[in-house]
């Protein structure tokens, strides 16, 4: 549906906390890749952190129609709700456990669509309870955990799904992905998202990792994941040492789920791994090890004074890696897609995908994100019939691909037999 179909609001696109970290990547994205026409704001709480932003967006992007700017606190729900009220699509770039219901809660009401980063199993489900009906009735698309590590598995089964389909008239069988090493700097928001999930107790952070946690259908397929190290035929050798893999599966069988389940595109035999590149066995020794300590530093969140201790070392909310710091870990991970080998005829097949993004994962959550507003406020092509809800970026369907590809991401596809 085109935008201009949408209402006759104000602004295309908000950003709340467009003056953080993450929201400043975002805004200068909007800035340099979409339409030049394109009426928007940009929010946050000190106006002098706005005005910095759009200064610096006014003398790098001049032939562009500039941001208005639009001080307000999550804690104000009146004046959050009339700047959002002004837009059809928000970006939200808050500290979600802090202010994320606050945006979530004001765009329902407004009936705005929404995108968010926010990679929290345990708060997403809070959120599909309390705000699922009501978004689905309102016909509000909040479109969930669209950055670098939550939709980028999204982004590979869409296009892997469609891949597979066209070429052999197929649906998906088990997906694996291969990430790269992204290093250790993160942003200050990252850091206390992170431990606002840990905080919850390692009981919590278990049970984030059930396949069925967010499904609105159950998962009742055995998982086949390999521990320690293994070399995959396609990928190489792997170490099942990614501490986010079991969260990051629950997030994308939420997507499996919104689209049918075992009925819908997806397929009944569809399943979801994650594992990290291993230079030798023994470096994937190392790397099982480095996940443990992580685990570990993880599980004694819930205790005040460890966390205490990691906030005292974190950095400041609002900063995080310096460009040179991003282009030096340049973004890179993998997958390999096989037909649903339940069918006889589609034994050996499978569809590998490469991913790169030179710029690094920080700048590639705010491609993914603003690439995501963009379906939703020109190409609003909700797949399997959806029109509202607590939903993930794999129901934003092909256009949304098209979008991250045009955008810069990197998409290299290898149809495999036998």
């Amino acid at each position: 549906m085109p935008a201009t179909d949408l209402g006759g609001r104000k602004y295309g696109i908000v950003v709340v906390g467009a003056s953080g970290f993450t929201g400043t990547l975002i805004s200068t994205y909007i800035a340099a890749n979409l339409p030049t026409d394109l009426k928007w704001a940009i929010t946050g709480r000190s106006q002098a952190r706005l005005d910095k932003l759009a200064a610096k967006l006014r003398q790098d992007y001049p032939d562009r129609v500039q941001p208005e700017l639009e001080v307000v606190s999550p804690d104000d729900a009146k004046t959050l709700g009339e700047v959002i009220g002004k837009a059809k699509v928000c970006i939200s770039i808050v500290l979600y456990h802090e202010d994320g219901e606050k945006v979530v809660r004001a765009c329902i009401e407004q009936r705005t669509d929404y995108v968010d980063s926010a990679a929290v199993p345990n708060l997403f489900k809070e959120w599909i309870e309390k705000y699922h009906q009501q978004a689905q009735e309102n016909g509000v698309a909040l479109i969930h955990s669209c950055g670098v590590m939550s939709a980028e598995m999204d982004l590979f089964a869409i296009h892997g799904a469609e891949q597979i389909a066209r070429k052999w008239s197929a649906k998906m069988g088990s997906m694996t992905l291969r990430a790269e090493d992204q290093g250790a700097n993160v942003s200050g928001g990252t850091m206390r998202t992170m431990l606002s999930f840990a905080g919850a107790g390692p009981k919590a952070m278990a049970a984030a990792g059930d396949p069925s946690f967010l499904t609105p259908v159950p998962y009742t397929k055995p998982i086949q994941a390999q521990s320690g190290s293994h070399k995959h035929p396609i990928l190489g050798l792997l170490a099942s040492s990614s501490p986010t893999a079991d969260q990051a599966r629950a997030l994308i069988n939420r997507t499996w789920g919104l689209l049918g389940g075992p009925e819908g595109s997806w397929g009944p035999n569809f399943q979801y791994n994650e594992y990290e590149r291993a230079p030798s066995y023994l470096g994937a020794v190392g790397q099982r090890f480095r996940c443990y300590i992580i685990v570990t530093m993880l599980s004694l969140v819930q205790y005040p004074w460890f966390k205490n201790l990691l906030m005292r070392s974190a950095p400041e909310s609002g900063a995080g890696p310096t460009e040179e710091q991003r282009k030096a870990m340049p973004f890179a991970a993998a997958a390999f897609i096989e037909a649903d080998p339940a069918v006889k005829e589609n034994r050996g097949k499978g569809c590998l995908i490469n991913f790169s993004y030179k710029d690094g994962a920080y700048p590639l959550s705010a491609l993914i994100t603003s690439q995501a507003a963009a379906t939703l406020l020109y190409d609003r092509h909700l797949s399997a019939g959806i029109k509202g809800g607590c939903l993930t970026a794999g129901v934003l369907g092909p256009d949304f691909v098209e979008r991250v590809k045009q955008g810069g991401l990197e998409i290299e596809t290898t149809m495999i037999e036998n």
